[in-house]
Parts: structure tokens; C-alpha cells; sequence
């Protein structure tokens, strides 16, 4: 999965009206892609179908990622929150 492509591919992803807009991240690491969701009330298996759907339509490598439902994710030293983070290691 080529990561310098991927936020401009993820922009159209953004929109997933059963997801909070509060902090939502991919993280892409060694073992994998992980997708740590701050969910709404109205988070249910017919969401993490539609999600897993329209991340496979990004790269099919990320419908296959593992979901993480969080309260809330980091914020920088600035307060943000970034919704793509890569933390792979060159091997």
C-alpha cells in the first residue's frame, strides 16, 4: 500500500454519517492497517459493513483492517487530531 497516496484517496471517506466526527484515525503499521472508530449511538454491524466496503474501495488492503471502537484518540501538542497516521518502520 503506497501511504503517499492514501490521504488523498481517504477524503472521500470522510463522510460515513454512523461515525462521530470527533476523532475517527487509520493507523497503518507493520502488522497492518487499524481503523480506531469513535462511534454514535448508532454504530451497528450494518456500519462496519458499509465502512469496510468503502475502505476497500480506497485500497482493498483496508477492508480487511482491524476496527478498534475508542472513547477518543490522541490529540498533537497543538490539540489536533489527525485522522491518517503512519507508523510503519522501513524493513
Amino acid at each position: 500500500m503506497d501511504s503517499r497516496q492514501l490521504p488523498a484517496r481517504l477524503s472521500a471517506f470522510l463522510n460515513l454519517g454512523a461515525l462521530s466526527s470527533a476523532g475517527n484515525r487509520l493507523v497503518l503499521e507493520n502488522q497492518g492497517a487499524r481503523l480506531r472508530l469513535v462511534t454514535a449511538p448508532t454504530y451497528d454491524q450494518n456500519a462496519e459493513r458499509r465502512i469496510r466496503q468503502r475502505l476497500g474501495q480506497v485500497a482493498s488492503e483496508l477492508s480487511e483492517c482491524v476496527f478498534e471502537r475508542v472513547g477518543d484518540v490522541e490529540t498533537t501538542r497543538a490539540g489536533k487530531r489527525r485522522w491518517f497516521v503512519d507508523k510503519r518502520t522501513s524493513q
